[in-house]
């Protein structure tokens, strides 16, 4: 697997992140960190955050909004996966 900004890459196929579910995934992916140390400074449990990434909870505003502030992240690409992270 290689991961660029916004794609995920396997063998040469080229695929978007089509649900906010994926992108809050992929990011841990990217950041290198596990859902607890990403759930920590959002003051949120790692088991919420693994309900975001299995795609059974949606996140709330609030949420998104610390993802975006905490890890520096564009809001747009949270959101819909366009624009960069």
């Amino acid at each position: 697997l290689r991961f660029a900004c916004g794609i995920l890459c396997y063998r040469k196929k080229v695929e978007p992140i089509e649900s906010i579910n994926q992108r809050v995934q992929f990011l841990i992916r990217t950041l290198g960190i596990t859902k607890a140390k990403f759930s920590e400074p959002l003051h949120v449990t790692p088991q919420y955050i693994s309900s975001i990434c299995s795609g059974s909870r949606v996140p709330s505003e609030r949420t998104l909004l610390d993802i975006c502030r905490t890890y520096n992240v564009e809001e747009s690409w949270l959101r819909t996966g366009v624009g960069e992270m």
